[in-house]
C-alpha cells in the first residue's frame, strides 16, 4: 500500500511535467516555469487487527488494518505556454478532502473542490475563474502545443 500510494503520486507528477510545453521552433528562448510535489503519509496510527473468517468456516486470517491519513499536492506553471494545474488531497480517516485546478484551453481556470465522507458521501463545487483568450492567443497557444509534441 505505501509503495503503491507513492507510485501513484510520482505517476501524476511526471505527467503533469510532461505535459508542460516549451518555446516554438522560431523561439528558442525557453520562459521560466516550475512544478512541484509533496506528499506525506500513506498511513499513521496504530494498527488494529482484524479477524477474518477462512473459506468455508474454517479457520481465520489476521489482517492488519492502519488508520488512512495522508496529503500530497503538485502542480506545473508555465507562464509562457499558459500550462497551469495543480492538485491536492488531504485523508485523515474516512474524512477525504482535495481541489484540483486546470487551465482550460481557452484561457480559464477551473477549480474543483471536493469532499467525501461516510455521512454526505462524496461532494463536488466547480468553478470557472478569468475571461476566454482571444482567437488569436488560442491559436498561438494551439501552435505551441503541436510544436512541443512534435519536439518529444
Amino acid at each position: 500500500p505505501h509503495a503503491c500510494a507513492a507510485l501513484t503520486v510520482a505517476c501524476l507528477a511526471l505527467l503533469s511535467l510532461a505535459s508542460c510545453e516549451y518555446g516554438s521552433e522560431e523561439d528558442h528562448h525557453h520562459g521560466v516555469g516550475y512544478s512541484y510535489a509533496k506528499f506525506s503519509g500513506p498511513v499513521s496510527g496504530p494498527a488494529h487487527e482484524v479477524h477474518v473468517e477462512g473459506k468455508h468456516g474454517h479457520g481465520h486470517a489476521i489482517d492488519y488494518v492502519a488508520k488512512p491519513d495522508y496529503l500530497f499536492e503538485y502542480g506545473v506553471e508555465d507562464p509562457k505556454s499558459k500550462v497551469s494545474q495543480s492538485r491536492k488531497e488531504h485523508r485523515h480517516e474516512d474524512e477525504l478532502h482535495g481541489e484540483y485546478s486546470l487551465q482550460q484551453p481557452d484561457g480559464k481556470l477551473r477549480t474543483v473542490k471536493y469532499s467525501s465522507n461516510k455521512h454526505s458521501g462524496f461532494q463536488a463545487e466547480v468553478l470557472i475563474d478569468g475571461k476566454p483568450l482571444h482567437e488569436e492567443e488560442l491559436l498561438r497557444l494551439h501552435h505551441l502545443r503541436l510544436v512541443a509534441r512534435n519536439h518529444f
